[in-house]
């Protein structure tokens, strides 16, 4: 399931892949592991789905019908909610989150399920910018759903309930080490499912705790500035106003602090690199080239890894109702920005 050749990947990549992969194939709190795996196909799926492209070009999703590319393994609802997670995540709803429950989806189920899709579209992603093949699923873990639901549950800033970080019950306090990005505690309503997308922030962004602090040495190729132009241009591109408001606020301070010489021939190649990756253009390949040549293999790899990450965080912050107003202000050590 890692990909080799001419792109070595980083050991913690490797091992998030492989960690990651095992939990999407095992059972969770709301889905089985045959379902769950099920859910990663239809992540898969619905990029080559002819009605959810239909609904991407219409003025209006909710008015055009007809059947997903499916497999068939999942319910109906379940099927239409990964796809419009994954192809137009901007434009969903609070009306139509709580509509699920109608269709047997509650609340836990919906949360999960988005982990599950959104982890398989990040490590999906990540190997389309590479230009290599997706990685095979594993076989379903067996095991039932535990219906785990944890207590000191809140309505603030998402359309679900999400865990107060200031007041975490024992059994969740892991996730909560500092502090903690809102599109990560969207998920917390499912510890597990929270539990997986951070520990993939870990391998291809920076760990949640230290998303604030410019500072910090995560062994990249790439640094700060360089992380953060990538995530707003995903975040832009995909018209995520929480986290194109953010992320471009640490990137106006990260950039401040650069130093010159080819910083903006480098800017421009991994701006190109991002773009092609996330509008699917034609100049993927000549674009990669590019970054190699000017920032080496393993800037290549970090890129891609960045790129990743943040088409399931944009896809997380949509699909919970994080909007541009829950950034407020982030405390950046001795800067303080207001986004």
């Amino acid at each position: 399931m890692t990909p080799g050749g001419r792109w070595p990947l980083r050991a913690d990549l490797v091992d998030a892949h492989r960690l990651a992969w095992a939990r999407v194939a095992g059972a969770g709190s709301w889905w089985t592991g045959s379902q769950r795996l099920a859910i990663a196909g239809e992540s898969r799926r619905a990029l080559d789905c002819d009605l959810c492209t239909r609904r991407r070009a219409a003025l209006s999703p909710y008015g055009v019908t007809g059947a997903h590319r499916a497999a068939g393994d999942l319910p109906e609802a379940a099927v239409d909610a990964v796809h419009r997670v994954v192809t137009d995540p901007a434009r969903l709803s609070r009306s139509w989150v709580e509509g699920l429950a109608a269709h047997g989806i509650t609340d836990g189920h919906y949360v999960e399920l988005l982990g599950c899709a959104l982890v398989t579209f990040d490590i999906d992603e990540f190997h389309r910018a590479l230009g290599l093949p997706l990685a095979t699923l594993p076989p379903p873990a067996s095991g039932r759903p535990d219906r785990y639901r944890p207590g000191g549950l809140r309505r603030d800033l998402y359309w679900v309930l999400a865990l107060d970080p200031d007041a975490p019950a024992a059994p969740e306090r892991d996730l909560f080490p500092g502090r903690t990005g809102n599109a990560l505690r969207a998920l917390s309503l499912v510890p597990d499912t929270m539990r997986a997308a951070a520990a993939l922030n870990a391998a291809h962004y920076v760990p949640t705790e230290h998303v604030p602090d410019l500072t910090h040495d995560a062994g990249r190729s790439l640094d700060r500035a360089q992380m953060e132009l990538i995530a707003t241009t995903v975040a832009q591109l995909n018209g995520c106003t929480y986290c194109a408001t953010g992320h471009g606020a640490l990137l106006r301070v990260a950039h401040a602090g650069r130093s010159v010489g080819g910083a903006d021939d480098a800017t421009a190649a991994l701006t190109r690199f991002a773009r092609a990756a996330v509008l699917r253009t034609g100049d993927l390949a000549s674009s990669r080239r590019a970054v190699e040549v000017m920032l080496g293999v393993a800037a290549v790899i970090d890129a891609a890894a960045v790129l990743g990450a943040f088409q399931r965080i944009v896809r997380t912050a949509d699909a919970t109702g994080l909007d541009g107003s829950a950034v407020g202000a982030m405390d950046l050590g001795p800067h303080r920005v207001e986004a």
